[in-house]
């Protein structure tokens, strides 16, 4: 046998050893059966501020997530704010793949579902799950969107000795509202049983603008009144207007702080959702799943908030998944979407039904086989494709191996390497047509799936319908003036 041979033979031999461990490993993740899902978004955070992503602010029970779980370096968002980002949340699918009605107030055209659709939350009730949610941010769910969820109580709706239960089980000090908003959840995973499984939501409006901390983070910012050119209250109502601009540089880096110490209050938060889970043993038959629908920009760009461009402050957001059988301490540097979350959570429940999303399933990259990423990497791309943002001169974007390209409306591109410039600041279009004439090629393909996807929902337009409060939503919220 000759020294080629043989190495084939040794090749073979080792590639069935490995596939074997991977197919061990993949049954593994797969076990004990009737796990639980919780899916935790805050609103509007950015990933570069959190400790576990390399940013300085007190997040030690995000930061737990990331070191019992596997945290994504690359996850983006689909778009900049939160209706069409809530949609591919919870459907998988692209925005722009559904049908859009306009909203006439300020003419906005936004993605709504089908009601005859059957999304994930619908099939996972079906064989038996307790599916529940709990939104702050109701823009979120105003596009029937969130199909199969049912409410848990509010804090009005909890009797006293529920609430006294909470508190007790909890150590809840405070009755800011920050707090109260947790209590109807908190009493639902506090009042399950190990017998029950569940699929919920816990949507935390914080950090959304207006950055209003509770009083306790808020009175750890050491701050000069002196440099505050208005009250102190001016700077937690402030929405989204152009009054942003003209405040001085102290007074624009003292709402960033605002908003940072908003941030460690989710963080806490996050802890009470960790100690109910811990309280009620089911911290190991529970997968968590922390994210957010965007980020938010604090001048980078000449801008403020969210919601017109994008910019990686806008669509770089945290991912991080914990459970049992996953990974700990893993980072996947791998661009990952929103998009993949619900497919993911399909494999992680081991749901045999086909669902028909764009997304692609994680739960290969959340093991710590290497082999299994080569077997099972083709189910997964490394790119991120962004939808269309309201009232932007961008029309859609697309990142791909670091490098992003925005699709503009007068058909001119800006491209720019991420490795090197990461604050996206040098347009390198020019310098390289091949590149993108060949991401423009892909950013076309995906518009003509969706459009496809989206033709192939027509006829059902009397199903559509926005939730009727839907301009007070927007307009409380600072999208609306």
């Amino acid at each position: 046998m000759n020294h080629m041979n043989k190495r084939k033979i040794i090749f073979f031999i080792t590639l069935l050893v490995l596939i074997f461990f991977s197919f061990f490993s993949y049954r593994i993740i797969n076990a004990p059966p009737n796990n639980n899902v919780i899916m935790i978004v805050s609103d509007a955070l950015r990933s570069d501020v959190l400790g576990c992503y390399g940013g300085g602010l007190k997040t030690p029970n995000i930061d737990w997530l990331a070191k019992n779980g596997v945290l994504f370096e690359g996850a983006h968002s689909t778009a900049p704010f939160t209706v069409p980002s809530a949609v591919s949340l919870l459907t998988g699918n692209y925005p722009t793949s559904y049908i859009r009605k306009t909203i006439p107030v300020v003419k906005w055209d936004l993605p709504l579902v089908v009601e005859n659709e059957t999304l994930l939350a619908e099939i996972i009730k079906g064989i038996g799950y307790d599916v529940k949610m709990d939104v702050e941010n109701r823009v979120a769910i105003g596009q029937q969107n969130m199909q199969g969820f049912e409410t848990t109580k509010l804090f009005n709706e909890l009797t006293e000795k529920e609430k006294i239960y909470v508190e007790n089980i909890i150590n809840i000090k405070s009755k800011e509202d920050y707090c109260k908003k947790m209590y109807g959840f908190l009493s639902f995973l506090l009042t399950t049983t190990k017998d029950e499984k569940f699929f919920s939501l816990k949507w935390i409006l914080d950090p959304h603008s207006p950055y209003n901390p509770p009083k306790k983070f808020r009175d750890e910012i050491k701050v000069n009144l002196s440099k505050l050119s208005r009250k102190e209250n001016y700077y937690s109502n402030l929405l989204f207007t152009g009054e942003v601009k003209s405040l001085s540089q102290y007074e624009q880096r003292y709402l960033k702080m605002l908003y940072e110490k908003e941030v460690e209050s989710v963080d806490e938060r996050v802890g009470f959702i960790l100690k109910a889970l811990q309280h009620k043993d089911l911290l190991d038959s529970t997968f968590i799943i922390f994210t957010s629908d965007h980020g938010e920009l604090f001048g980078e760009h000449g801008e403020w908030n969210h919601g017109n461009n994008f910019y990686e402050e806008l669509l770089h957001i945290p991912l991080i998944i914990t459970g049992p059988g996953i990974s700990q301490g893993k980072r996947i540097k791998k661009v990952v979407s929103l998009l993949d979350v619900m497919e993911t959570v399909k494999d992680l429940l081991r749901i045999q039904l086909p669902y028909n999303s764009q997304g692609h399933s994680l739960k290969h990259l959340l093991s710590g086989n290497p082999i299994k990423h080569f077997l099972f990497s083709v189910k997964n791309n490394n790119f991120a494709y962004f939808d269309s943002a309201h009232e932007s001169k961008y029309n859609d974007a697309l990142l791909e191996n670091n490098y992003k390209l925005l699709f503009l409306k007068d058909n001119t591109n800006e491209l720019y390497n991420l490795d090197d410039d990461p604050k996206e600041s040098n347009d390198i279009s020019k310098e390289h047509p091949q590149l993108v004439s060949r991401m423009t090629k892909k950013i076309l393909e995906i518009r003509k799936e969706n459009k496809m996807r989206r033709e192939s929902r027509m006829g059902t337009e009397e199903e559509l319908r926005f939730d009727k409060d839907i301009e007070e939503k927007l307009k409380s919220l600072g999208y609306i003036q």
